[in-house]
């Protein structure tokens, strides 16, 4: 995180320019990931970026990202669409700016740029 100076301790003042989530809101269900996204964006200056790095399923899906949906449904997660994630973020009052998607290896897995809708 690029965390912002802040000139007086006592001052409430958002603290980050950038707040990054990596592999991690796949583990959430849809409500829940809004809601972490709603506290964030409370957050959040005007200025503010949430990067969320998580894998971007496709139809078909490939068969990485396919074995970890099935694995995180055990836990009550997902994998998600782009679809599934403008309306997850949406609903946090948030929009998707960008999405840059890897090359490769790592097949799915993206980077969702996210700012105060």
């Amino acid at each position: 995180m690029i965390m912002r100076w802040i000139e007086t301790a006592h001052e409430s003042k958002p603290g980050a320019l950038v707040y990054f989530i990596r592999r991690c809101l796949h583990n959430y269900s849809d409500t829940l990931v809004s809601n972490i996204l709603t506290i964030l964006a409370g957050a959040m200056a005007d200025d503010s970026k949430i990067l969320i790095q998580e894998d971007i399923k496709t139809t078909p899906p490939d068969k990485r990202t396919a074995s970890l949906d099935f694995l995180m449904m055990m836990y009550g997660g997902k994998e998600r669409t782009r679809e599934c994630w403008d309306s997850v973020v949406a609903k946090a009052g948030l929009r998707i700016v960008k999405v840059s998607t890897a090359q490769g290896a790592w097949g799915a897995l993206s980077t969702i740029e996210c700012v105060k809708a």
